[in-house]
């Protein structure tokens, strides 16, 4: 824990970070912003510190609790299988595919503090998952491929054709409108929120769930 409350100091001196239960999720818990942090309250030198050192881990963001929540609803969709969780932030998508019954999950994520949360965040759901910087790392077979809240980056654009060769992909955005993509199909759409809430910060609250064709 103390390697992630060093970096949050950093950028959020009289933050903390504390277990927090997500919802619907089977009482899957992440270490996340305190939830009484006043985010709203942030003035702009603190703001703009925050953009420029993006904690992904921080958050459990909307796209990735409601891939969570999705895998709790229908867990025949990674039990047994060996599941690629890539962009994994906090761990919250390759925890519940784990708690679902997941033959494997190996979480791929570049930060190298994001991987000391998915560890932490891991152990503390009493799960065992696979870590990995870049995805290509795992040479492995995979069965399933999951990437939630990836694209807010258009030069993450890119890598769904190299994931779509590798094995099915299921993929959640709240971020790109009308999102099409060769080999990707819409499913469905809900409503999403971020953990901790952020407020008026949080402007993507619809989450559209893609699955590979096929």
């Amino acid at each position: 824990m103390q390697v992630l409350h060093q970096q949050l100091q950093q950028v959020l001196p009289s933050a903390t970070i504390q277990p927090i239960a997500l919802p619907n999720c089977q009482g899957l818990q992440l270490y996340l912003l305190d939830e009484n942090y006043p985010v709203m309250a942030l003035d702009n030198e603190t703001a703009q510190r925050v953009m420029n050192n993006p904690l992904y881990w921080l958050f459990c963001w909307a796209s990735g609790l409601v891939m969570a929540q999705q895998i709790f609803c229908n867990p025949e969709q990674v039990k047994g299988k060996v599941i690629l969780d890539v962009g994994s932030g906090s761990g919250v998508v390759a925890i519940a595919a784990a708690m679902a019954g997941a033959k494997k999950v190996i979480a791929s994520d570049i930060d190298p503090i994001a991987q000391k949360a998915i560890a932490l965040n891991a152990e503390l759901n009493q799960v065992a998952i696979e870590i990995v910087g870049d995805y290509r790392d795992y040479q492995g077979g995979v069965e399933l491929i999951s990437v939630a809240d990836v694209l807010y980056d258009k030069a993450n654009l890119p890598l769904l054709k190299d994931l779509l060769n590798k094995a099915p992909v299921w993929l959640a955005d709240s971020r790109i409108r009308n999102f099409s993509y060769p080999g990707l199909q819409w499913c469905e759409s809900f409503a999403g929120e971020t953990f901790p809430a952020l407020g008026g910060f949080d402007e993507f609250s619809q989450v559209n769930i893609y699955r590979s064709i096929g």
